[in-house]
């Protein structure tokens, strides 16, 4: 897809704001190419940074950030833990959706499974950062985007009564 096409859903979504104008520190990773390494982005316009962060590689089409062609963070970094941190959050709650990687059925089905198998041992290093993780187990694909609505019930539905108590020593 391309950012044209995308552009202005998010661009009515997030107006003309900067990072600047937000009232909690927020940062955006996205996966800068040109690098090949994760960038923590908080200046500049929103719609740019969520954007970029937003463009996950074979769906959307890189966005052109700080003079480089960026992607989805989660590249290189599925869960911000680390990044959380370097804002200053000194509790860090991850939430992430189960990964269920069946076994390859030949030895083609297995060159495509490395990508996951690579993707679930990087998420793995984030969350040992973490001080908490919450898994959700949801029925659909990331790529199931017009259910969006159904998966955040189920992982609402997955929190129900779910409380954490950050304990100080």
């Amino acid at each position: 897809m391309k950012v044209e096409e995308i552009y202005p859903f998010f661009r009515d979504l997030f107006d003309r704001k900067k990072f600047s104008d937000c009232k909690k520190k927020l940062g955006v990773v996205v996966f800068d190419s040109v690098e090949e390494e994760s960038v923590l982005v908080t200046e500049g316009f929103l719609v740019d940074a969520v954007l970029a962060s937003s463009s996950v590689p074979g769906f959307f089409e890189p966005l052109w950030l700080g003079g480089a062609p960026s992607l989805d963070g989660g590249v290189l970094c599925p869960v911000p833990v680390r990044e959380a941190r370097i804002l200053g959050a000194d509790f860090v709650i991850a939430s992430i959706f189960e990964d269920d990687i069946p076994p390859p059925t030949d030895h083609v089905d297995m060159l495509f499974k490395l990508a996951d198998w690579k993707g679930k041992l990087l998420k793995e290093e984030d969350m040992k950062f973490a001080d908490y993780v919450i898994t959700h187990r949801v029925s659909y694909d990331w790529t199931d985007f017009e259910n969006y609505r159904e998966v955040y019930k189920e992982a609402k539905a997955n929190l129900e009564g779910f409380k954490v108590k950050q304990v100080i020593d």
